[in-house]
């Protein structure tokens, strides 16, 4: 593998286990996030038994969303990607900013809304680092006289 391409794996595998963490964190946590408790504007036990219920499905399936995610970009990182097969390079920040792209427009959507402010510089950073990653494969070399990419 080129550096480009090493550093272009890091790149994915850090978001790929950022993904695999936050699935982990909605599949597993007990009550909403601060900022979806700042967003209703209820405290978490005031809330309905019922109502919690449904929340926690609700971060339960986003979970499982991630995890799977994350699971599809880590098989592809380490075996298509790994390989130099090109459209593991087009496939790889196609999932990653489809499902960031997706969380920026609903953290707009809550900012907009609502008070709360969800951690959106992170996705946001995130998607940068995507980007990056992609520029590493996709385009091509400067140095393109010298034949190495």
């Amino acid at each position: 593998m080129t550096m480009k391409r090493r550093i272009a794996f890091v790149c994915y595998l850090g978001v790929s286990l950022l993904l695999m963490g936050f699935g982990i964190r909605y599949y597993f946590g007990g009550e909403l996030m601060p900022y979806h408790l700042e967003a209703i504007g209820v405290p978490w036990e005031t809330l309905p038994e019922t109502l919690r219920f449904m929340f926690l499905l609700f971060m339960n399936g986003v979970g499982v969303g991630f995890i799977c995610v994350s699971a599809a970009m880590l098989v592809m990182l380490f075996v298509p990607f790994r390989r130099g097969e090109r459209w593991a390079d087009l496939t790889l920040p196609g999932i990653g900013l489809a499902v960031s792209g997706m969380l920026v427009v609903m953290m707009c959507s809550i900012m907009q809304h609502t008070t709360a402010r969800p951690p959106m510089t992170m996705v946001l950073v995130t998607c940068g680092v995507l980007l990056f990653a992609a520029a590493l494969t996709l385009l091509p070399c400067c140095r393109c006289s010298s034949g190495r990419n």
